[in-house]
């Protein structure tokens, strides 16, 4: 193999968030040097870059330098001008390629690619005009969401009487009315593809909110069987090779009660609830996220050596997390120095464990799950 990026070449990142930082870090590892690009000179990444550049995300100055200065480029967000980054394309490597950003980003695209591969979606009603509310809203039901296709707004209706205030969303874009299954399992995976065709699908996690906030990931599967692994590995794959994927997905998906899958939502990136990787997969999402994009092999297959648990650190928990450092010596402690006036996530509390249950009740214990 002699066509990829080797080490000492410059990897661009569009977006220096937690994700970005754990990828420069990664990155510098393997023997790369790390330009990233953000709005904000205190975000996570700009400790770790050889070189930063302090311009918003569409600036097509900054993004045609570190296009042309990098010998490829990848995105951590998607907050992204696809048609900015697509004029651009011809300037810079990026793997990633502006046609998947466009599918990833608009939800009636990425409902029709659902459908056009037979891969279960949430049941949903298109909406172009105010009036298409309330005409539809009996197909789909309560509770139900009014989502904008683009910007990823989103309202909740419970009742009729939610309609008009939500209406304000479908005067500024067409929107989605999408049904939600309650009591279900939130379950996420993430698969890589070089542009050789090998692919990686890393384990199925589990994912526990509160409020629409994440606030725990448990790697270790105690109640999915392993028909459902398979099943969402085999979406995972279908989904990299029909998309022709070069780079990294990240799936949700929803298990209902009755044990119907639907995908949720894709994220063309590692996605923060891969940090279960870095300490129980021989290999962690944001090396074979590298490797993908600089064309290095793939392994076949990837497993977990152990049991995980994962508790995401938010603003208001840090004072709580720094006493349980002089305490807790098994947990290990990771801080983003998150400046996000969008997400409050600053870190995250990494548990190996042999006794998920056990885990669980030791961080009830001392943090307020």
């Amino acid at each position: 193999m002699t066509d990829y990026i080797r080490p000492g070449k410059r990897i661009g990142i569009i977006g220096g968030g937690s994700i970005g930082f754990m990828l420069g870090m990664k990155a510098k590892e393997m023997g790369f040097d790390v330009y990233v690009l953000d709005p904000d000179a205190k975000c996570p990444a700009h400790r770790i870059a050889d070189m930063f550049l302090e311009a918003d995300f569409n600036d097509i100055t900054a993004l045609e330098r570190i296009g042309r200065i990098c010998d490829v480029v990848t995105y951590t967000t998607t907050e992204l001008d696809v048609a900015v980054l697509s004029d651009l394309s011809s300037r810079m490597y990026l793997p990633q390629t502006t046609d998947l950003l466009t599918i990833l980003t608009n939800d009636l695209l990425l409902k029709q690619f659902f459908e056009d591969h037979f891969i279960n979606t949430l049941p949903y009603a298109t909406i172009m005009l105010p009036s298409d509310v309330e005409e539809k809203i009996d197909g789909i039901g309560y509770p139900c969401y009014l989502k904008t296709t683009k910007s990823q707004q989103k309202c909740l209706l419970e009742s009729q009487s939610d309609i008009e205030e939500a209406l304000s969303l479908v005067e500024r874009e067409p929107c989605v009315l999408e049904a939600i299954v309650e009591d279900a399992q939130h379950l996420s995976v993430t698969v890589m593809r070089n542009s050789l065709g090998d692919i990686l699908v890393f384990p199925v996690i589990e994912n526990h909110y509160q409020l629409d906030e994440l606030r725990y990931t448990i790697a270790g599967n105690r109640h999915l069987s392993v028909s459902i692994q398979r099943e969402v590995q085999r979406i995972a794959r279908l989904v990299a090779n029909q998309l022709k994927l070069h780079g990294s997905l990240t799936l949700d998906l929803l298990l209902s009660s009755n044990g119907m899958l639907f995908v949720e939502s894709i994220q063309p990136m590692p996605t923060v609830n891969g940090v279960y990787s870095q300490i129980v997969c021989g290999m962690d999402v944001f090396e074979a996220h590298i490797r993908s994009i600089c064309d290095w092999p793939l392994p076949e297959r990837i497993g977990l050596y152990q049991d995980a648990v994962i508790r995401y650190i938010m603003d208001r928990d840090e004072l709580t997390m720094q006493k349980q450092i002089s305490i807790q010596g098994a947990w290990q402690f990771s801080f983003y120095h998150q400046n996000d006036p969008v997400s409050s996530l600053v870190g995250h509390i990494a548990v190996r464990t042999n006794n998920i249950e056990q885990t669980l009740e030791e961080l009830e214990e001392n943090i307020d799950i």
